[in-house]
């Protein structure tokens, strides 16, 4: 995802109720933080967000610590620098699958390498962060399989596997609330069911969530795709796909 693209996200879901004012803020606060552990000096010079390596990101003028004032942060680069904080390895911002807000967490999926098997198949694979309040994101889920099979009998899976299916998560929290998160490419429009209830998301090419009543199992949430020609199939649960109340 490209930096303008990231811009977008933050925006669309901002808009729509995704996220809460103040969102991108509280991402660029909880970025410089990250950075003031990483900063090496140089004050007055132009600073890059995090280290080298990432793209696309704007340079700004430093400020008194070296450090780059909030107004010019991008916030691509704000979120990418802060999930970096949470990694072992440093995360670009094209690496950022989907965001949502699921109460008062922030979930976020960035792409990771699959494992051989699965790549060779076209499988792809991810990882989820969760960060509560000003809580710093943590690793919840450190491996996500995704485009790699289907449930048995869906045919128009099978056939459109090859252009993507998406992926989702369920994040059970602390406080029994039940989110899911999903992703999906954006010609799809997506709809969840958990038990008698079905949420009709539309497109989720850039991440949404759905709040599921707390009482229905994983098992129980179905999450599909509409395809524009009207045919649409189930995307599958993989395997671990469920997050529970404390986050690994």
């Amino acid at each position: 995802m490209t930096d303008t693209g990231m811009h977008d996200l933050l925006d669309q879901a901002a808009s729509t109720g995704q996220l809460p004012p103040g969102f991108t803020q509280r991402v660029v606060k909880d970025a410089q933080t990250y950075r003031r552990r990483r900063a090496v000096g140089a004050a007055g010079a132009a600073a890059v967000v995090a280290a080298a390596g990432f793209i696309g990101f704007q340079q700004v003028n430093a400020g008194s610590d070296g450090l780059p004032a909030d107004p010019g942060l991008s916030a691509a680069a704000a979120l990418a620098a802060e999930l970096s904080g949470a990694s072992s390895e440093e995360i670009d911002s094209s690496q950022i699958l989907a965001v949502g807000q699921a109460g008062e967490e922030r979930l976020v999926a960035v792409r990771r390498t699959p494992n051989e098997q699965e790549a060779a198949a076209g499988g792809k694979a991810a990882e989820i962060f969760v960060a509560s309040g000003s809580v710093p994101f943590v690793r919840a889920l450190d491996y996500l399989s995704y485009d790699y099979g289907c449930t048995q009998g869906d045919d128009v899976c099978v056939a459109v596997r090859p252009t993507g299916l998406g992926f989702y998560v369920v994040r059970q929290q602390a406080d029994g609330g039940k989110f899911v998160l999903v992703q999906a490419p954006a010609d799809r429009q997506i709809s969840v069911t958990s038990g008698s209830d079905t949420d009709k998301v539309g497109q989720a090419d850039k991440g949404a969530v759905v709040e599921v009543p707390s009482t229905v199992t994983a098992e129980q949430i179905e999450v599909w795709a509409t395809l524009p020609d009207g045919r649409r199939y189930r995307i599958p649960n993989a395997p671990g796909s469920t997050i529970g109340t404390a986050p690994k």
